[in-house]
């Protein structure tokens, strides 16, 4: 989630967290660090600092500071479970593999349903993916979250690896893909849009690519 300011301007938060740190640290409010050498100072603000962020950023507590009034105006409320739709355009690409192109176009689209899992913390962003008929299940292995401009909403982009344990005769047992979803600027996010695309299949011409809507539960 770090992603969502910038490696520059995350990096640059940090240096001022240990500096407010080194310097309340050398002030020495409470009277119980005296005469502490101010290398000693800079080793304990960073020390501070890393705990501080471990336990707030990477650990249950972080989806409720994302709820904080202000706070989720820059790090959005991601982690939960969600129904999922998805939008395939297998039935078109296997209907012109097939010769037959004269039906149209939205009524072709597969649906297929499904739950998935997002765990968002600061330095990382896991999702899984169940299909309801138990066909498929898809890991993401790497993920992140685009920074957010005046004029586009931050999104969270990822490539996935999918499991079919049985396939289908024109399927694959494995694949890739990547997929792009936006994050509105909420709250309380009650659902999520986006696209996918894969390297189903693609050998023989039957990748696949389609709509994507998570729906908190």
């Amino acid at each position: 989630m770090y992603q969502i300011f910038g490696t520059r301007q995350f990096l640059r938060i940090i240096l001022y967290l240990n500096a407010v740190c080194a310097v309340a640290i050398g002030s020495n409010p409470f009277g119980l660090l005296s005469n502490v050498p101010y290398l000693k100072v800079i080793s304990l603000s960073v020390i501070l600092v890393t705990a501080l962020l471990t336990i707030l950023g990477q650990t249950p507590l972080f989806p409720k500071i994302c709820r904080l009034p202000l706070v989720w105006r820059w790090l959005p409320d991601i982690s939960g479970s969600y129904a999922v739709e998805v939008l395939s355009n297998w039935p078109i690409v296997s209907g012109r593999v097939q010769g037959d192109t004269s039906a149209s176009t939205k009524s072709l689209l597969q649906v297929r349903q499904g739950t998935a899992e997002i765990t968002a913390r600061l330095f990382s962003i896991r999702m899984r993916f169940h299909a309801v008929d138990e066909y498929s299940t898809s890991d993401v292995v790497v993920s992140a979250i685009g920074r957010a401009t005046d004029d586009a909403l931050p999104t969270l982009s990822y490539v996935f690896k999918g499991h079919v344990p049985v396939p289908d005769p024109t399927d694959s047992g494995e694949f890739f893909g990547a997929g792009r979803i936006e994050i509105p600027r909420a709250l309380k996010i009650a659902e999520l849009f986006g696209t996918y695309w894969t390297n189903r299949s693609w050998q023989n011409g039957l990748n696949t690519a389609g709509r994507i809507r998570l729906t908190r539960v």
